[in-house]
């Protein structure tokens, strides 16, 4: 059997990781909030929405700033509910 190569291979964790406890697993799989600085953060240049200083947008906030915020229609109860 020389010169036979063997396709196992034995695993590579630790003792650690062998014998971690069921809680330690879940906390492993929760999501996380990280904080980053702005700098490490990419463009996406393909996003759907996008914030463009184009004379449009000047136009949106030239009226907002007149009406001094947003006007919402007050709506009845029965309209809410159909």
């Amino acid at each position: 059997m020389a010169g036979r190569k063997s396709d196992f291979t034995l695993p590579t964790n630790t003792l650690d990781d062998l014998f971690s406890t069921q809680e330690e697993r879940d906390e492993a799989k929760l999501q996380k909030i990280r904080d980053i600085p702005l700098s490490e953060i990419d463009g996406f240049p393909n996003h759907p929405f996008q914030v463009r200083e184009d004379e449009d947008m000047f136009q949106l906030v030239e009226s907002i700033k007149e009406t001094e915020g947003l006007l919402f229609r007050p709506i009845c109860l029965s309209e809410a509910t159909m």
